[in-house]
Parts: structure tokens; sequence; C-alpha cells
């Protein structure tokens, strides 16, 4: 709920600095930009900031000293009595387990898709006034400013979506550090089965949340927009990054196959991917290192045309990983 809180003060932010002042002041993410530092150096949000926090620190104290221990001053909600027959197999139990992730990174993205389309109404004045956005993106007189921008803000949403689908997958490795898994594999389930679980759930997720992403962004650019982009547009420059977000899923199968201990560096390649993709151009990355990304072939819709090759040899590549990464984890030691 703090994340959730967190997320929803920064959306109010950005639409509020877009389209009003108000609602820009009601975050405090908002307010403490007013402080205009170096350039007017008011002081009025400070001290205004200083104020929530100790009015807020005062009232968890007080709603602290009424709680009692162990509990919340919300009542928790009865459990049912029996299990149902999808929480018995190993899909239904995984899935529940991740249910409350699924839904806050689906819902954060779906937010932060409207958070950026809120800039679209005034896009072109919000570009010729940043000068770094200008260097990324690409001059190309057959499309519009937007439609140039698109093919950027993708890269962006694509790489925050892989973040839940590599998260989804990687609670296999946490579940077989805690000594979990020994539950699982007593009954009638195969390594193969629950690793074809967490893979699954990892291939849906990340898709899933570029999804409602995109959604997110083509309704509020609607709102804002004289002349709005048709869905498809939206549609087509986002989810062409799919096999891109398999690749590095399977990054992380193949890692927790061979070398478990190590799995954790695939968030390594996701961090590089963002450098290199969104700011190759800007800090003159060589070629060469900016392919090592998968993301780097995929084709920018709407500027470029699309490139069925790259795309089938992605796709090849996550099948082929997955099918390695799984007869691998079928034979290695459970501990790794």
């Amino acid at each position: 709920m703090s994340i959730g809180w967190l997320i929803l003060l920064y959306i109010i932010r950005a639409i509020g600095d877009v389209a009003s002042e108000p609602l820009s002041l009601m975050s405090p993410l908002g307010l403490i930009l007013r402080t205009e530092v170096y350039v007017n150096n008011q002081w009025w949000p400070v001290l205004v900031g200083v104020l929530l926090f100790v009015i807020t620190v005062f009232v968890a104290f007080y709603l602290h000293q009424r709680r009692d221990m162990g509990a919340g001053l919300l009542p928790s909600k009865q459990g049912r009595r029996t299990a149902s027959r999808f929480l018995c197999s190993p899909l239904g139990l995984t899935l529940r387990m991740m249910r409350t992730m699924i839904i806050a990174w689906s819902v954060g993205m779906f937010l932060l898709g409207i958070s950026y389309g809120s800039i679209f109404g005034d896009l072109e004045s919000f570009i010729k006034n940043n000068d770094m956005i200008q260097q990324i993106i690409a001059s190309h007189p057959d499309y519009s400013v937007t439609e140039q921008f698109i093919t950027q803000l993708m890269v962006i949403l694509a790489i925050i979506a892989t973040i839940p689908a590599v998260t989804s997958f990687l609670n296999i490795r946490s579940e077989e550090k805690k000594e979990r898994l020994e539950h699982l594999y007593t009954k009638n389930v195969s390594r193969i089965r629950l690793f074809f679980v967490y893979v699954g759930i990892g291939c849906v997720v990340g898709p899933l949340a570029l999804l409602l992403s995109v959604i997110g962004l083509w309704l509020s650019s609607m709102m804002v927009m004289a002349d709005p982009l048709s869905f498809s547009i939206f549609m087509k420059a986002g989810m062409v990054y799919v096999p891109a977000i398999w690749v590095v899923l399977v990054i992380a199968s193949l890692l927790f196959a061979f070398v478990p201990k190590w799995t954790s560096i695939v968030w390594v390649y996701v961090v590089f991917s963002f450098i290199t993709v969104y700011l190759g151009d800007l800090i003159d990355i060589p070629e060469w290192l900016v392919n090592v990304s998968s993301y780097s072939h995929i084709p920018q819709l709407p500027v470029e045309n699309v490139t069925w090759l790259s795309l089938v040899v992605l796709i090849i590549v996550w099948a082929i990983g997955t099918w390695i990464s799984m007869a691998k984890y079928r034979y290695r030691d459970h501990v790794g």
C-alpha cells in the first residue's frame, strides 16, 4: 500500500504539472518542486513539507499506540476453510503467492502509462524545451513528433515491464533457497512441471504489464490530444517488444539452471539494456555493445518497418534457451 501511495502521488504530480497547478500541489513530490532551487529559492514548500512530516509522524505514533501488538487497526479478512481445487495445483498455488505482486505491478504499469500519456497534449513544447530529449529522438521528417517520441517511450515501458516478468520467475529461486519446494516435490509434482509454471507466469506477466501501460498511454493521450493517434499504432509499437522481454527472461532461467547463486546478475543486463538502448546515442556507446541488448533488435514502430527476421530469431533464442535451462534444472542439485 505504501508503494501504491507513492505511485499515486507521482501520477498526481505528473498530471498536475501538465494540466492543473492545484492538483500538483496536492502531492509532496509536486510541492517540493515549487522551491525553485537556484532560481527563486522559495522556502514555503519546505516549511509546508516539514509541517506535513511532523503531523504524519504524530498520527503514526498515535495509531501505533492504539493497535494491538502484532495486529493492525484494519480487521483481518477471514480466510477460506478449505482450499479451492485451483489452489491445489502448482500453477494455482504459485499464482496465489504472486497475486499481490502481479496486481500491484499491473495497476502501477497502467498508471505509469496514463502519466506518460498526459504530456502528449503539449508534447511539442515539452520536447522543444528539453535538449536531452531532442538528442535522443531521431529526426524523421515523414513522421510527427508524437510518433517519434513513442518509439523512445515504448523502450522505457518495455524495460520496466521486464521487471515484473523477471521477478515472477525469480520467485522459484527464493522458494528454493527457503527450502519450500521440498513440500511440492514430495507430491506428484516434477521439477520440469514446476519450472514450466514459473517460466510461463513470467512470460505472461511481462507482456500483460506492457499491454496495460500501452492501454493507459493511449487512453490518456486521447484525452489531451486534439488529433489523437489510433490504438493500433500504440499497440504495435509496444507489443513488438515482447520477444525482447522473453529473451531477458530466458537469461534469468539459464542463470538459475546453471549457476543459481548468480541468478541476480540478470538485473545487470536489464540496467545495461536501458543505458545502451535509451541513452546509447546520447553518450556515443559503440554499436556492437548496443547490439548485445535484446531490445536493440526490435524495430521502432511506427518510424521503422517491421523486421520479422529479428523477431523470429529472438523467439527462437528464447525457445532454445528455455529448453536448455529446463533440461539442466531437471538434473542439477536442488540447492544448486
